[in-house]
């Protein structure tokens, strides 16, 4: 939208950034349904769970995005832990994205995640 057609300005133009999803390394989509995480939305403590048992021997890591999709955090979760504890430490309020991966940089999934106050 322009701000002239709006009556707000002279013709500067608006943009608002609209994140449809994000993708692994490859470009391929990484929302699924392998990685799911609860409470979401959540105020200060959430449980990350692989969906299967494929990735339990593996070391893995979890990348935090923030919704201009930019790495906020990693956290490591080790093998055989059968699910991760995300603290929500010093995240302000918003939509994070979480990619997780094994050590080997294979992707296993991700989700969107919300924190609030």
């Amino acid at each position: 939208q322009y701000s002239r057609n709006l009556g707000t300005g002279d013709g500067i133009e608006l943009f608002q950034r609209l994140i449809t999803g994000i993708a692994d390394h490859n470009g391929n989509p990484f929302i699924s349904q392998m990685v799911m995480c609860y409470p979401n939305p959540f105020r200060s403590t959430a449980t990350i769970k692989i969906l299967g048992s494929k990735w339990n021997n593996l070391d893995k890591k979890v990348t935090v995005y923030d919704s201009g999709m930019k790495d906020v955090r990693v956290l490591s979760w080790m093998k055989n832990q059968p699910v991760l504890t995300f603290q929500r430490a010093n995240l302000s309020c918003g939509i994070y994205y979480l990619l997780v991966e094994s050590s080997d940089n294979t992707v296993i999934g991700g989700c969107k995640i919300v924190v609030m106050d």
